[in-house]
């Protein structure tokens, strides 16, 4: 996995590439959707939409979900993003379509608040 070599040879280069992507992703419009629902439910179908939108058609199948149970709400706990390619040589649309699709994980659930609720 590229994160190990990169990781190990360079750690400048490592984090210099990650807030790259990072970038990529906060200037999509995933981001804007994600901060839409802050408090309410996303589901794995309208955030892998807004992937292939954001990045091309195929970028959403490359995007995973994971979630867990929080009293009586379903909160989604992470993102996974299938990533291949070389990431010093390219941008996050690039390195999604590189990677193999993957199941959705979970279907969806809410995308919580900061803090306490």
């Amino acid at each position: 996995d590229w994160s190990s070599d990169v990781c190990s040879s360079d750690l400048e280069a490592y984090y210099a590439i990650s807030l790259r992507l990072l970038d990529d992703l906060n200037g999509s419009a995933v981001r804007l959707l994600m901060a839409e629902r802050r408090g309410r439910n996303l589901t794995a179908v309208e955030l892998r939409r807004a992937f292939d939108r954001a990045f091309g058609a195929g970028a959403g199948s490359r995007v995973r979900f994971a979630c867990v149970d929080d009293g009586g709400r379903r909160l989604i706990s992470e993102l996974t993003l299938g990533l291949g390619g070389d990431p010093a040589e390219a941008g996050l649309a690039d390195l999604l379509l590189a990677a193999r699709p993957t199941d959705q994980g979970c279907p969806g659930g809410i995308i919580d608040r900061p803090g306490l609720q």
